[in-house]
């Protein structure tokens, strides 16, 4: 208790005394002051942990200091126990209202002020704990709506989710969407207009993404790696990949619509989907974590997301994707294609192009 520091302020320089040596000998640091303005010169030069001051007191009205300290962010959340030989109800009213936390009666029983300085100072450190682990949720919310859908991140932060090493193999699917020929349009614009562009194109992405509960995994310069189904797997997450797909795919058929000068060919993006058995977790290191997906479903939709510019499409699908998306009219078979990685070939399917 020898660092919680106490500042006084009181008229009666007896009582200050008086009261001073009491809390010291109690473990408390102590400084007194007469004056208001003083206490609030004090203030600012050294850590409080607890002001008691009286109604009267020199140069500065006792209501007066206590506005100025509510007022003050670094110094509202200190606790103000107020002495007062009137203890009617309209001081009481009038104390509290103006921010203090106690009234005590004069003349002062030490035996009754020391257990409330105790509780209002242990009051005290558990709202400002409770204040900063607020803060901290906001940070790590703020940090994790880059990737997840609010409904993810509540789970995460209520620890349904672990976040700690490690992962576990579930059934999800991956999407691959590349902004086409982003090195191009790159060269051709001010390095400011395009990264404009980029943040424009990718935040409607992840909107549309986190629109059909997906969830952002990783950022790879031109386009990124989305998941459906992680962290939380269910059965409509192909489903919610191909529903997603169709919708940036008109999200990019009205963006052509209006285009910006400095785009005269146009938006074109590629996607790639994949179902399958894959690893989603933390990896890395105690110092450094990354949530991420790994598994042969995650390189198939890289592949499929590659294979969209040689077949002149947006959207190409594995079969496991089109057995779980369950009749979506919009579907067409594609045939058959080579993929380096796998041994047979795979059967591919597209969404059809809009206005085709």
């Amino acid at each position: 208790m020898s660092q919680t520091n106490i500042l006084m302020i009181d008229a009666d320089l007896v009582q200050l005394e008086k009261t001073k040596v009491f809390l010291q000998n109690a473990g408390y640091s102590v400084s007194i002051t007469q004056s208001g303005n003083e206490a609030l010169n004090l203030l600012t030069e050294k850590a409080t942990h607890l002001i008691l001051i009286d109604l009267v007191i020199h140069d500065k009205a006792s209501i007066e200091v206590m506005r100025a300290l509510r007022s003050k962010e670094g110094l509202k959340d200190i606790p103000i126990l107020v002495t007062s030989q009137d203890v009617s109800e309209e001081v009481v009213v009038a104390v509290l209202s103006e921010g203090a936390d106690d009234l005590i009666s004069k003349p002062i029983s030490m035996a009754q002020l020391l257990p409330k300085i105790q509780n209002h100072i242990e009051l005290a450190s558990v709202r400002k704990k409770m204040k900063e682990m607020n803060a901290q949720l906001i940070r790590e919310k703020r940090i994790l709506s880059r990737y997840f859908s609010m409904e993810l991140i509540e789970k995460i932060l209520n620890e349904e989710i672990s976040p700690e090493l490690g992962g576990q193999k579930i059934v999800a699917s991956s999407m691959f969407i590349d902004i086409r020929n982003s090195t191009g349009i790159a060269e051709r614009l001010d390095p400011s207009i395009f990264s404009d562009f980029i943040s424009k194109i990718s935040s409607d992405l992840i909107d549309i993404i986190f629109q059909h509960r997906g969830a952002v995994i990783k950022f790879t310069g031109d386009g990124l790696l989305a998941s459906f189904g992680c962290p939380v797997s269910t059965d409509q997450d192909a489903r919610a990949s191909v529903l997603c797909a169709y919708d940036i795919q008109k999200y990019v058929t009205d963006y052509n619509q209006k285009l910006p000068d400095f785009l005269p060919g146009g938006l074109h993006i590629g996607i790639g989907i994949a179902r399958g058995e894959i690893f989603a977790g933390n990896i890395g290191s105690e110092q450094h974590m990354e949530y991420t997906v790994l598994g042969d479903s995650v390189n198939l939709a890289a592949r499929l997301q590659s294979f969209t510019k040689k077949l002149n499409t947006t959207v190409l699908m594995d079969k496991e994707t089109l057995e779980h998306a369950r009749d979506l009219s919009y579907i067409e078979r594609v045939g058959f294609a080579s993929v380096r990685g796998k041994t047979e070939q795979v059967e591919l399917f597209k969404i059809k192009e809009i206005g085709k």
